[in-house]
């Protein structure tokens, strides 16, 4: 099942409690994933991949995986931001 973004960030990975490396892992395990589920639905043009078979689909994953990487950079923009801000 497919959250929201909001809930991925507050729930799953609780960018809260996070430190800015943490969310770099993060940020580096979602593109992976984006990278593979690439392969899937540009590559498998015939849909023969058996993760075609289950739901959501890739495609709805790697929307979804898109939006979840969008939120994520924002928060990591904002955190580094503050903390170059903070130093001056």
């Amino acid at each position: 099942m497919m959250v929201s973004p909001d809930i991925y960030l507050n729930d799953v990975v609780k960018v809260d409690e996070c430190t800015y490396e943490e969310l770099i892992k993060e940020r580096k395990k979602l593109c992976s994933s984006i990278s593979r589920l690439e392969k899937i639905v540009f590559e498998d043009k015939e849909r023969t991949d058996s993760s075609w078979m289950t739901i959501p689909t890739p495609d709805v994953r790697y929307s979804v995986s898109l939006d979840y990487l969008e939120a994520l950079c924002q928060v990591m923009q904002k955190r580094y931001l503050e903390s170059k801000y903070s130093d001056q």
